[in-house]
């Protein structure tokens, strides 16, 4: 097509067909956790989840864009994304200080179990919520 897509080949057979998945370029993909959809970004840097069946054979049911995604960093053959194990939220990172070349390098911080760790800061876990 002239720009990046996104295609399932069966397995093992992969020669067997091409299914297209993108209808609009497509960059980034990620299976969801469900079983039923996919996620990828398309040429205009919306999130999209394409639904799907697998039986008899992978077929796209539906393509949703879910929301601009151009304000988080994209790159080139690798995905700037993860997907939550509810197939629910994404964790991005934010374009700061410039475009997609100028984009200043920031640390990430991520706390876990963080209610745990302000407990155990105030004095034990005895607090009522």
């Amino acid at each position: 097509t002239g720009q990046d897509e996104v295609f399932v080949l069966p397995f093992p057979d992969w020669r067997s067909g091409l299914v297209h998945v993108s209808t609009n370029g497509g960059t980034e993909p990620v299976w969801g956790h469900n079983g039923r959809e996919l996620f990828f970004r398309d040429r205009d840097g919306w999130m999209v989840a394409a639904s799907y069946t697998a039986e008899p054979t992978f077929r796209v049911e539906s393509r949703d864009q879910l929301f601009d995604a151009s304000i988080y960093r994209a790159a080139e053959g690798w995905r700037e994304y993860d997907v939550d194990s509810a197939d629910e939220r994404f964790l991005m990172f934010r374009r700061v200080g410039g475009n997609e070349e100028g984009d200043a390098l920031l640390p990430m911080v991520l706390i876990q179990n963080w209610f745990t760790e302000v407990e155990e800061k105030m004095g034990g876990g005895n607090t009522r919520r």
